[in-house]
């Protein structure tokens, strides 16, 4: 084997390690799609034991649809009635609420119980997803999303959905309910998903973007988008949330499958620790599930955040990160 034959084999080798290095699968994030509505008594019932069983888990996300059977009537159906239908259609539920599908597939039972969520955690899959959003002026937002293929599995036929949802809304519905959690308000592709066909070897890439009107309903720093990542038997490969949309023009909120910031423990009883990939000092602020808030810190070299005064609940961390801000959920014993 002469010198040239024997560099070029070497080269290969190494390509060939750099790219099986590159090559591995990333977290899955578990994704929740509730169907539910304000007229409905039998949710009324329900939903209160599911949300409790949801905030055990909150890296699970969360997407509450208003179809408009059994009740037309729905104030948040009445909203967008088509693309609330027709993501319930999707998943061939219309007729009856409440429903639920995670991970893309239909749960029956009361939703109380802990293995619809423990047994979708800790998985991997071989996408990874971000999402941005970016003022537009005054009354729109850019949502843009990016989906890699991060392995070499031969998974095909995806199709991409997105959405725009509002995290808290108060007011006492037909059945009830006072408080109505991460509404559903806008599709980013209509009434059906988008077709992917790029993502085929490691590194391809697919984007999406969208400029959404802000409606004068909607309450804009409540507001976030998700991404849904699904196959062609509506498995979910991966999901994403961005954080809440700015209200400054040249404000960017972002947050990834893999975010660079860490809060644990997660649920935490008295402290909260905080890790990431960022220039301190920091200001973090901490709301509760109706957008107030009831923390502020700044953080000057790695420390604890003192959560023993916080009610058992939902929390939201806000972290001041410069131009990406993300925002994680925490739960509070």
């Amino acid at each position: 084997m002469n010198l040239f034959t024997k560099l070029f084999f070497s080269a290969a080798a190494v390509t060939g390690s750099l790219t099986a290095a590159r090559a591995q699968q990333v977290p899955k994030t578990v994704i929740a799609e509730h169907f539910t509505n304000t007229l409905c008594s039998v949710c009324a019932s329900r939903n209160p034991g599911f949300y409790s069983n949801l905030w055990n888990y909150p890296q699970v996300l969360h997407v509450a649809y208003h179809p408009s059977s059994p009740y037309a009537g729905c104030t948040l159906s009445m909203a967008n009635p088509a693309e609330n239908d027709a993501r319930t259609n999707f998943y061939g539920l219309y007729g009856g609420t409440p429903t639920l599908a995670v991970q893309g597939l239909v749960v029956s039972g009361t939703f109380t119980d802990a293995s619809i969520f423990t047994s979708k955690l800790a998985q991997l899959t071989s996408f990874s997803m971000r999402i941005t959003t970016t003022a537009q002026g005054a009354d729109s937002v850019k949502v843009v999303t990016t989906i890699k293929k991060v392995d070499t599995s031969s998974v095909t036929n995806l199709q991409f959905y997105g959405l725009v949802a509002e995290d808290t809304l108060n007011f006492t519905s037909g059945n009830g309910e006072a408080h109505h959690y991460d509404v559903f308000r806008q599709s980013l592709s209509g009434t059906t998903s988008v077709n992917v066909s790029s993502l085929v070897s490691v590194g391809d890439s697919f984007m999406h973007t969208k400029v959404l009107a802000i409606k004068t309903t909607w309450t804009r720093n409540k507001l976030f988008a998700v991404g849904i990542l699904q196959d062609n038997s509506k498995n979910v490969l991966q999901a994403a949330k961005s954080g809440h949309i700015p209200s400054a023009p040249s404000a960017v909120t972002t947050l990834a499958v893999q975010p660079d910031v860490n809060i644990y423990p997660n649920p935490a009883t008295d402290k909260l620790f905080i890790e990431g990939d960022f220039q301190l000092p920091i200001a973090i602020a901490i709301t509760d599930s109706k957008g107030a808030v009831v923390v502020t810190q700044k953080i000057s070299t790695t420390g604890a955040i003192d959560i023993s005064a916080l009610k058992p609940g939902v929390y939201f961390i806000h972290i001041d990160g410069g131009q990406n801000s993300p925002v994680h959920k925490f739960l509070k014993n």
